[in-house]
């Protein structure tokens, strides 16, 4: 019985370490596709032939096309966190620091696509939303609400404006301006986003 216990546990580890490597190969297999043939010209069954994964495999993971879609994408950047530097500047400059990465981290042409996309397919919108909006959302929430348990805002906005205000000049000037998010850009739009957000630092 002794001997059997390390077996199971290596068994268990080998099986862990297959299913993750099951999950890259699908997910840098959907990511090739979408870039070479957009949205509309992936196929899941392309993606399973690519991975070299069963269907099971596959539809156990992501059931649907548009959820397969959006955690590939999602793949490419880090995961919105908790953010809690102390003080508010410094929650909001990591913040814009990390959405600024987050986009540095686009593949060419996907993100375009399937903004336009979106716009057609209402389920490929809601899990992009879920997968991306929301996240960011609870994590700014976050911060907003311990800037004012500290008093660093009397009345913050909602926070759905306030994101805006992050997102859109980085996103601006990275897709509309095809400028670089420069560290100086970081700080001056860190430094604007505080005022609109009612903040003297």
């Amino acid at each position: 019985m002794t001997a059997s216990a390390p077996e199971d546990k290596t068994l268990v580890r080998v099986g862990r370490r297959r299913s993750v490597e099951a999950d890259v190969a699908i997910l840098e297999a959907t990511l090739d596709l979408l870039g070479a043939h957009g949205f509309g010209g992936l196929t899941v069954a392309a993606v399973i032939e690519r991975a070299g994964v069963s269907s099971a495999t596959l539809y156990r993971r992501w059931p649907t096309k548009e959820r397969l879609v959006a955690a590939a994408v999602s793949s490419l950047h880090p995961e919105p966190h908790a953010t809690d530097t102390g003080s508010l500047a410094g929650d909001v400059a990591t913040l814009v620091q990390e959405v600024a990465a987050s986009i540095g981290g686009r593949r060419e042409g996907i993100a375009e696509g399937l903004a336009q996309e979106s716009r057609r397919n209402p389920e490929l919108r809601d899990a992009l939303r879920e997968k991306f909006l929301l996240p960011r959302l609870e994590q700014l929430r976050g911060i907003l609400r311990d800037a004012k348990a500290r008093g660093e805002l009397a009345k913050p906005p909602d926070v759905e404006t306030a994101l805006s205000w992050v997102v859109g000049p980085l996103y601006h000037r990275s897709f509309y301006l095809d400028e670089p998010l420069t560290p100086a850009f970081l700080r001056a739009t860190t430094a604007h986003i505080l005022r609109g957000l009612g903040s003297d630092a």
